[in-house]
């Protein structure tokens, strides 16, 4: 308050400063969560706001070095995975009601082209969905994008909207793959994404269960989930996934 206009014109002067006082100060937890959302956010954003994600979160990580009073030590890393450009392709083409075109190699290794109306753009289980208007089938179909290649937005408009309760239809929506693993009685939490059905009683800290994979790539990412804690025994292709990719990782230690 300005007494001074007060006591000399009888004005009475109010300022309201609203700023934030002290740095915010974020726990190494919270700056990994907010780090993580960033980089989920940056293949969805226009270019100019995805640079300025991009920008939040190279911050927040460079701010990360030393743990703040009555927080403990630990070192907690976020990385970005590489960028993919489906994600950023697809929703702009959401964005401009655009249709898309791409080839999509099906559970048997079968690839077909395909022209689709895209409707809705979400994640599960650790991939990428597309639901869209498949104009082959004449209905809605779930895409992974991990099974999409040359994938190209069209000149050609799109002005369909999405059926009720279609954002809660997400996954594989042609075909399945059933596969049979065992899991340590505490990971069967950590793979609730997959949802996985119990077959059987424990034995020594392991269920044997059943999940329902959209491709055999996807049994990566149900092992990832539950690092060492997650046996994948069928199917051989499901195995033969997970093999190449710990062959992989392991690789990088022997370089």
């Amino acid at each position: 308050m300005d007494w001074e206009a007060l006591e000399t014109d009888d004005v009475v002067r109010l300022t309201r400063v609203v700023a934030v006082d002290d740095a915010p100060r974020f726990s190494a937890g919270e700056r990994s969560a907010l780090i993580v959302g960033l980089h989920s956010l940056i293949p969805l954003l226009p270019e100019a706001e995805g640079a300025h994600a991009r920008s939040a979160a190279e911050k927040l990580a460079a701010v990360g070095g030393g743990a703040q009073a009555g927080e403990r030590g630990e070192a907690i890393s976020a990385t970005a995975d590489p960028e993919d450009e489906r994600v950023a392709t697809i929703a702009s083409a959401i964005e401009s009601r655009r249709r898309v075109a791409f080839l999509y190699r099906d559970l048997r290794g079968n690839e077909t082209e395909r022209i689709v109306e895209p409707l809705l753009l979400t994640q599960a289980s650790g991939g990428w969905y597309l639901r869209g208007y498949c104009l082959a089938r004449g209905a809605e179909r779930n895409f992974l994008l991990d099974s999409m290649r040359e994938l190209r937005r069209l000149a050609e408009s799109s002005d369909r909207e999405p059926t009720r309760g279609a954002e809660a239809t997400v996954g594989p929506s042609e075909t399945e793959l059933p596969a049979v693993l065992r899991l340590r009685e505490t990971a069967v939490p950590r793979a609730a994404a997959f949802s996985p059905r119990v077959q059987g009683e424990a034995q020594h800290g392991w269920v044997p269960a059943e999940v329902l994979l959209a491709h055999p790539a996807t049994a990566v990412r149900l092992v990832q989930t539950a690092p060492a804690d997650a046996i994948v025994e069928a199917p051989e292709q499901a195995r033969r996934a997970v093999r190449d990719w710990a062959d992989r990782a392991l690789a990088r230690y022997d370089a």
